[in-house]
């Protein structure tokens, strides 16, 4: 799940602007670099990927009310604790790149402090859907099913760039390198998008369950 909530000053954000950023927030292009992942799992993270706006009639700072004719922004991401340290980098920049680019001032966003992001850690087994508690492997499963289906079944997905994999675990496009999440195993190399896939996979194995 990723929930992300947009706080600007009252009135300081036409209704088309809004609609623009929330479908920039919401594209995950920008936060995976383009195609970065299977299509069913990327199906499946637009389905609990989620913008809310707020307008607070009262904004202050230190130095006084904040002008609506200069807005600020203040963006806070909710994501499941165990993928925080993960993701706080890829979503401050996304976030960022998405406000630089719906600002009528692009380079006010990057060179003044305007734009706040807080990345949040929701607790393990802190969210719910359809009635479930769900913890961090509970959502990687879910959102990786589509993916690990196909496999299964045979589909052909599409051409992974050269030099990269899936993740098995979650099926984003993993691209191999020094800087990259692996794991040799049987004369395979597996790459992951993060460290807590990793350990997903590496315990699963452990239950005896197939490569």
């Amino acid at each position: 799940m990723f929930f992300l909530e947009v706080f600007v000053p009252r009135g300081s954000v036409t209704a088309e602007r809004r609609e623009r950023l929330a479908r920039r927030l919401t594209s995950l292009d920008g936060l995976t670099g383009g195609e970065a992942m299977h299509p069913g799992t990327a199906a499946a993270v637009r389905e609990v990927m989620h913008v809310v706006f707020h307008e607070p009639e009262t904004w202050w700072t230190a130095d006084g009310p904040v002008d609506a004719r200069n807005p600020r922004y203040l963006v806070r991401v909710h994501v499941p604790n165990a993928w925080r340290k993960d993701l706080s980098e890829p979503f401050v920049r996304f976030v960022t790149d998405a406000l630089a680019e719906t600002d009528e001032e692009r380079r006010r966003v990057r060179e003044e402090p305007v734009a706040e992001v807080h990345v949040i850690g929701v607790p393990e087994r802190g969210y719910g859907l359809r009635g479930r508690v769900l913890g961090a492997s509970d959502l990687v499963t879910m959102l990786g099913d589509p993916f690990r289906r196909s496999q299964e079944s045979g589909e052909d997905g599409p051409l992974l760039p050269e030099g990269s994999v899936y993740d098995p675990m979650c099926g984003a496009i993993v691209k191999l390198g020094p800087d990259a999440v692996t794991l040799e195993r049987d004369g395979r190399t597996y790459g992951f998008c993060c460290e807590h896939c990793r350990r997903l996979f590496v315990a699963e194995r452990r239950e005896g369950r197939p490569c």
